[in-house]
């Protein structure tokens, strides 16, 4: 699956896919293997693998978080899956630098209800304190 992520201060009105993406954000570790996860990646671009930091080929500007062991250790399953979303979520914040990890904590606590709001917090506070710079 490919999902496109514009983020700006300003009004985004093009809604055509990204060719040329700064950054990648890789939710299965396996992808990678089966995808061109990269084409089109910008040369200065930024890749956030879903990943221990030792399992890692480097080619661009490589973030890694274990998205998968944070999920699994904090009950964040569904069918024997983990949820990797808020954990991603952390990583990309890390990587990127774009706003204040208290906004995304913000925006978690507004979507996220019930019993699993706190396991949610603490996937981003835990992902965004353990992704580390691989490359």
């Amino acid at each position: 699956m490919v999902a496109y992520a514009r983020i700006s201060q300003n009004r985004i009105r093009c809604r055509s896919i990204i060719i040329e993406p700064d950054v990648v954000v890789v939710f299965d570790p396996k992808l990678p293997l089966i995808v061109d996860v990269f084409q089109g990646l910008k040369d200065n671009g930024v890749v956030i693998l879903n990943s221990s930091c030792n399992e890692v080929k480097c080619i661009y500007k490589t973030y890694c978080v274990d998205a998968n062991r944070i999920a699994k250790e904090l009950g964040l399953v569904l069918a024997g899956w983990p949820l990797v979303n808020t954990s991603m979520l952390g990583a990309v914040l890390k990587a990127t630098g774009l706003f204040d990890i208290k906004y995304l904590l913000e925006s978690v606590k507004e979507y996220i209800r019930g019993n699993i709001l706190e396991h949610n917090i603490k996937a981003v506070e835990e992902a965004y304190n353990s992704t580390c710079e691989v490359c």
